[in-house]
């Protein structure tokens, strides 16, 4: 679980967030909401980035 290693920022940040997508449940529960919640936002910030970065930049 390591995002390559590249010039190119966006492909850095779509690399990590499906890491971070992938190990979400591996390494806390479902059931584990406070957890789950924090990593929803962490995704939403990679979202909001990868968006301003394609569109705004």
């Amino acid at each position: 679980m390591s995002a390559k290693k590249t010039g190119n920022i966006i492909e850095f940040l779509e690399d990590s967030l499906k890491d971070i997508e992938e190990m979400r449940y591996k390494v806390c529960d479902k059931t584990d909401t406070a957890l789950q919640n924090i990593v929803d936002e962490i995704v939403g910030q990679y979202l909001s980035t990868l968006y301003k970065l394609r569109f705004l930049a």
